[in-house]
């Protein structure tokens, strides 16, 4: 899928790499993503106290989803993440990077109080665009 990235002279970017916003011609299927975190298959809180473990499992379970729906990491047009720390945003922003590549779609980082489970430390939802070949 052809993302077009747009950025406007008028907002400055506040970091290397930051995408204002993409346009994408698209026709197919679209993938909205609730907030995913490190759990494992038995529900269990995979890395507790590790940022950079809960990023890597919460994007391994991303990347998971993505394949069951006929999808990749290619196909992400959209991120959000939440983290409990801002310390923890170029943790995620590193591994968003490394999973996502370095044009990734544009996304939000937000620091919260807290997650549902006070074991998690980041939940980041998505959503994604599975083009269909034209007729």
């Amino acid at each position: 899928m052809k993302a077009k990235r747009l950025s406007s002279a008028l907002y400055a970017h506040p970091k290397a790499g930051f995408t204002q916003a993409c346009e994408i011609e698209a026709r197919g299927k679209l993938i909205f993503f609730s907030g995913i975190t490190a759990r494992d298959a038995n529900v269990a809180v995979v890395c507790p106290g590790d940022i950079e473990g809960q990023c890597r499992q919460v994007f391994t379970n991303i990347r998971n989803i993505l394949a069951e729906a006929g999808a990749t990491f290619d196909d992400v047009v959209k991120t959000n993440a939440y983290v409990t720390r801002s310390e923890y945003m170029e943790v995620y922003r590193r591994t968003k990077e490394e999973f996502l590549g370095t044009g990734a779609a544009p996304g939000t980082v937000v620091q919260v109080v807290a997650l549902y489970d006070p074991l998690q430390l980041i939940e980041i939802e998505v959503i994604a665009i599975v083009q269909q070949e034209s007729p």
